[in-house]
Formats: structure tokens, C-alpha cells, sequence
């Protein structure tokens, strides 16, 4: 299997070409869904008309009984955001340094020939690939990308999001908390690995959700609480007051969400603390496996916490699951041999998803649901 590749450079005009003649596929199976939001797109389209170079676009050209199809393999989220200011359903941003450009969509510009030529002819660098046999293209998408990548996911945030979520988060990866609960370390603040599982902990009690990877999904949140904390309208009135119809996407986080969060985040905190507190020997079994266990205890209160649970019994509770966590991991029986009482079953399906995939979402929800059942907490 060769797979042949064609270095060219096409200009705009060209893709909305092909996008009008339905010959540009942006969502083949193997692409990953658009996570780019409002800031995103506005920052591309000054790429655009500043001239800046942007990475190349990558397609693989398929040949069918009827036409020929180009597949986006890499460069989606940037010709998605053409099309939408070509069709006036975003505007440019208010940072261009041609006041004549400020604000404007498409339809404000299109008859201005010094703008149409600078829109139509912006050049990409394009990749076309082409194989004659049966290749795996999700390989090929997938290595394209892995080899652009050379910062962390997280550490592509901070380049990327200059938003509340990932302030709050960056400010608060720093507090003595997370360095007691071994969430923030030397080794994970140096790739913002500890800002990364502390705003997927924001995100829990903001989502009211597990929120869990691939890093797609974390993507698509951190757009979602991308904005200006001071911006945001009062209430859920002022949000529907204030919407413009012809806006591409509605705000629907309010101050007053960000108020409430506030209030409960630090709850959770303080419980959290009293439970560590309360015995000395819970921390040993939780530093073994700190994300596990903190992101179990952070869902578990977060999801309970006008229950007002008792700190001490949930301490005792939770040392107690993790102590048999270490018996399983020392022992070779299966779960049918296990004693029947409720909370060792409990506990051995807790342990059971603390290993292979554990930071995905379903894994997550499943430790939840054990250890739910352990404590004697289901309705």
C-alpha cells in the first residue's frame, strides 16, 4: 500500500468551489466534531485578511463510479469557518486594523473589490492524498495530527482559550488543596496535567455531569466556557433580553450560574477536607491512585452535597473500599467467588474500573454507581 502525496496551493475561492458543488466531504468518518467556537473562527478570519500563513490543509482525494470527492482529513474547523462567513453567520472581529473591516459579515464587503480580492485569493497549502487500494484513513488522520502535536493537550489550551474556565482553573491549580491531595505535582504543573484535571473537576459540578476524555470532548466544554466572566448577562431574563437574533450561538451561562458555582465549588472543597482530615490513613490509599480516587470523591459530594453527609462516616467508608481495592489488586479469585454481601461486590466492581481506561466517562460513572452502592447513599 503506497499512499501518494501531491503538494499544491489552492486558493479560497477554490474550496467554496467545491463546497458549493458538493465535492468537499468535511465530515468523513474518521474526523473529529468542529470544536471550535465564536473566538476561534473570529481569529482565523484576521488570519485571512491580515494574510497571515495558517498550517496546511490536508484531503484525501477519492475517485467514485460518479465524480471525484475530496475528504478533509486535517483543516476542518478552518474551512468550516469560510463557508459560515461566506454564508454572513459570523462576523469579523473588532481587532482588524482596517476600521472598514470592524464587525463586518460578508454581505458588508462582498461588492468592495479590494476586499473580494483579498478574501477569494487568500492561498492555502494544500496535501492531497490518494491511495488506489483500501486504506485505513482514520490511521492517516490520526497520524497527521499526532505529528503536528508537539505540546500537551492542556498546554494547546493555553495557547488556544484566554477564557473564564481556564483562568479560574490555572489560578486555582497553585493552592496548597491540590498539593495535599497530590493532585498538583512538580511532574504534572510542568505539562498542566494538574490545570487539566482540575477544570474537568469545574466541569463535573458546572455540566452536573461525569465529564470524562477523549480530549475531544474537553475541547467542546472549554469552548462552551470560553468568555469574559465580566460579559456574562445576570440572569437567564437578561440572556433572552439581550439575544440577537442574527448571533451565531447564544450564551447560556449567566453570572448567576457562575455565583452559584462559586458557593458550591467551595463547599465541596471544605468537605473534602474535613473527610482527609478526619483519618490520617486515608490519604496513603488515595496518593496511590490520586486522580482515580479524587475525581470519585469530588462526583460523590458534588452530586450530594445538599444531603449534608456525614465527614466522618464517608472518611471511614472510603478508606475502608480502598483498603479492599488493594486486597483485589494482591489476589487472584473472580467476582463470582467473592463473598455475596453488597459492599465487598461493591468494592470489587469500584476496583474493577480504576484500571484500563478509568478517565473516560463511562469508567467514571461506573466507580460512581459502585461506590454509591457501598456506601448505602442509593434512594
Amino acid at each position: 500500500m503506497e499512499i501518494r502525496r501531491e503538494q499544491r496551493n489552492q486558493d479560497l475561492s477554490w474550496f467554496i468551489d467545491m463546497y458549493e458543488a458538493e465535492k468537499l466531504q468535511l465530515d468523513p468518518p474518521y474526523q473529529r466534531k468542529s470544536v471550535w467556537g465564536p473566538k476561534d473562527r473570529k481569529f482565523f478570519l484576521d488570519t485571512i485578511f491580515s494574510n497571515y500563513p495558517c498550517p496546511a490543509i490536508y484531503l484525501q482525494k477519492e475517485i467514485t463510479e460518479t465524480s471525484v470527492i475530496y475528504n478533509v482529513v486535517d483543516g476542518k474547523q478552518r474551512l468550516q469557518t469560510i463557508f459560515l462567513f461566506y454564508q454572513n453567520k459570523v462576523a469579523l472581529p473588532d481587532t482588524l486594523s482596517d476600521p472598514k473591516l470592524v464587525g463586518k459579515k460578508w454581505k458588508d464587503i462582498e461588492s468592495d473589490p479590494t476586499y473580494r480580492y483579498k478574501f477569494f485569493n487568500y492561498s492555502f497549502s494544500v496535501e492531497q492524498l490518494q491511495c488506489e487500494e483500501d486504506v485505513q484513513w482514520d490511521e492517516v488522520f490520526n497520524r497527521v495530527n499526532t505529528n503536528q502535536k508537539t505540546l500537551k493537550d492542556q498546554e494547546l489550551r493555553h495557547a488556544r482559550f484566554n477564557g473564564w474556565l481556564i483562568k479560574r482553573a490555572e489560578a486555582e491549580a497553585g493552592s496548597k488543596f491540590w498539593v495535599d491531595l497530590k493532585v498538583s505535582t512538580r511532574g504534572r504543573s510542568k505539562r498542566m496535567r494538574d490545570t487539566e484535571f482540575i477544570s474537568i473537576l469545574m466541569l463535573v459540578m458546572l455540566e452536573k455531569d461525569f465529564v470524562g476524555f477523549p480530549q475531544s470532548n474537553l475541547n467542546e466544554l472549554y469552548v462552551k466556557y470560553d468568555f469574559d466572566v465580566n460579559e456574562l448577562p445576570s440572569d437567564e431574563y437578561d440572556a433572552e433580553k439581550d439575544q440577537d437574533n442574527e448571533q451565531e450561538e447564544l450564551q447560556t451561562v449567566t453570572q448567576e450560574d457562575i455565583d452559584l458555582f462559586e458557593e458550591n465549588f467551595k463547599q465541596v472543597k471544605e468537605y473534602i477536607q474535613e473527610v482527609i482530615d478526619y483519618d490520617p490513613e486515608l490519604m496513603n490509599y488515595i496518593s496511590k491512585k490520586p486522580l482515580t480516587h479524587i475525581y470519585s470523591l469530588w462526583a460523590l459530594v458534588s452530586f450530594n452535597l445538599e444531603k449534608s453527609k456525614d465527614t466522618k462516616n464517608l472518611s471511614k467508608m472510603f478508606c475502608s473500599l480502598l483498603k479492599k481495592g488493594d486486597q483485589f489488586s494482591t489476589a487472584d479469585f473472580e467476582i463470582e467467588e467473592l463473598p455475596k454481601d453488597n459492599s465487598t461486590q461493591a468494592a470489587y466492581k469500584y476496583h474493577q474500573y480504576t484500571t484500563g481506561a478509568a478517565t473516560e466517562k463511562g469508567p467514571r460513572q461506573k466507580r460512581h454507581e459502585a461506590l454509591i452502592e457501598y456506601l448505602g447513599w442509593a434512594e
